[in-house]
């Protein structure tokens, strides 16, 4: 599926390619918190895998015998490599720099022939 994202990063984004881990958001402001004084923010368009919901994520987790703290994200963040043997990508509730909570897509696995305009 064809979806446009946005991506704040303080270090930039380097070719065609975005890389496992990468967070993605519908909000050009909300990444715009993540870049900082001096980042920059992306409009990411791409062809977005199939994405792992916050319960398919936990499953995955428990099948693997690793248990979710307090925060899925920081879970999340561990566990990249694992997760990407189950999914391309997931969504779940992330919390930005400030505070304020957002729907945040983290891709679980490379993902080539992104397009990238940097706003």
């Amino acid at each position: 599926m064809k979806a446009t994202l946005f991506h704040g990063s303080r270090d930039g984004i380097d070719g065609d390619t975005l890389r496992a881990g990468c967070c993605l958001t519908d909000s050009a402001d909300t990444a715009r918190t993540y870049a900082g004084e001096g980042g920059a923010v992306y409009e990411v368009t791409l062809n977005l895998p199939p994405v792992a919901s916050e319960r398919q994520v936990r499953e995955a987790l428990a099948s693997e015998g690793i248990e979710v703290g307090e925060y899925l994200y920081e879970t999340i963040d561990e566990q990249i490599a694992v997760l990407g043997e189950h999914y391309d990508a997931c969504v779940y509730t992330d919390m930005d720099p400030a505070g304020a909570t957002h729907r945040c897509v983290r891709l679980l696995v490379d993902v080539p022939g992104v397009t990238l305009a940097r706003r």
